[in-house]
């Protein structure tokens, strides 16, 4: 048997992966990281985490059931130390919860000089941090579209939302913008957030049209925080 015919085949040259293959494995990873936290963060929202959260003004206006769906939508945020759960500058999209650790968040001021300086605020377990622009976040829009589709009622009730959710949505408007005005970092040696995200409070304020009245006389009091 000659030596070429005893030689094994030479290896099969290693195939790369695709450009869509790996934004397929991304997008599969973000997908259960995301299946992941919405399970957790369900998980997280107990009896004492409902009764906790009714202790601001708003939730406590909410019914058990309207609480429920808050549950549904909320998610897990966990960071390690010195990771951050939101960065100065990140739509204001949704609230968080501390539930375990510490998170630090850092402001920039000048109040004592021209220069920026840094300030930090410790939150702790049960802290509600972000509520009011999470609350105010989709108002604007629910109010322009529910004022198109009430548009030509003559009701009482109807003219009272319509006056009281514009004045909401000016102050709204004239808020710098929906963004985190600090960066949430934790603290060692991890921290956890309970996040529920605008459009699930929105889409409780749109089922039930009295708590619009009612956020625009909690924004004017400074009690929405």
């Amino acid at each position: 048997m000659s030596l070429l015919s005893a030689s094994s085949p030479p290896p099969k040259p290693k195939r790369r992966t695709t450009n869509d293959e790996k934004k397929h494995w991304r997008v599969a990873l973000a997908m259960t990281t995301e299946t992941t936290a919405r399970r957790e963060g369900f998980e997280a929202f107990t009896e004492t985490f409902a009764k906790r959260l009714a202790r601001h003004p708003f939730f406590s206006l909410l019914t058990r059931a309207e609480l429920r769906e808050l549950k549904s939508a909320s998610r897990l945020r966990r960071a390690r130390a010195g990771e951050s759960l939101k960065r100065k500058g990140d739509v204001a999209d949704s609230l968080l919860v501390v539930v375990s650790g510490v998170v630090n968040a850092r402001f920039e001021t000048t109040a004592f000089s021209s220069a920026f300086e840094h300030a930090t605020e410790a939150l702790h377990p049960w802290c509600c941090v972000g509520a009011r622009h999470a609350i105010l976040h989709d108002l604007h829009e629910l109010d322009r579209h529910s004022g198109e589709n009430r548009r030509g009622e003559k009701t009482v009730a109807a003219e009272v939302s319509t006056v009281s959710f514009a004045a909401t949505r000016e102050r709204a408007f004239e808020m710098s913008s929906f963004v985190w005005p600090a960066t949430l970092a934790a603290a060692p040696p991890s921290a956890e957030a309970v996040e529920i995200p605008s459009r699930a409070i929105a889409e409780i304020i749109r089922a039930r049209p009295t708590l619009r009245v009612l956020v625009d006389s909690l924004d004017a009091e400074g009690r929405l925080r």
